[in-house]
């Protein structure tokens, strides 16, 4: 796992805002299937 997928995923854990934590999940969904191509 890179700083930079960690990040966002703590960044999406200590989000509050629900719109927020909707895109930076996503964010984190085309992260990994970028990843795995």
């Amino acid at each position: 796992m890179n700083s930079t997928l960690s990040f966002f995923i703590q960044s999406y854990n200590n989000a509050s805002n629900d719109t927020y934590s909707y895109r930076v999940q996503k964010l984190i969904r085309s992260q990994m299937q970028w990843a795995h191509c």
